[in-house]
């Protein structure tokens, strides 16, 4: 991961270690929550919106980066 912000990619990768669910899942959720704008991001792997039910861990991080938070 270079500086900054982690890319589409690393996200995937990340997000196929939260799913996993082994002993470092809490680090892997800690570095995919701090890497993406979406409040409770992790939340969506676990309980996708209708449409996304049975979509791949790819589709999901897609979903979840396409997130813009609305300006005040």
């Amino acid at each position: 991961m270079e500086r900054g912000r982690a890319t589409r990619d690393e996200l995937v990768e990340i997000a196929e270690r939260i799913v996993a669910v082994d002993s470092d899942t809490d680090f892997y959720t800690h570095l995919f929550e701090t890497n993406t704008v979406r409040p409770a991001a992790v939340s969506v792997f676990y309980h996708p919106p209708e449409h996304l039910k049975g979509a791949s861990v790819a589709e999901l991080v897609d979903f979840i980066l396409s997130y813009r938070p609305i300006a005040l």
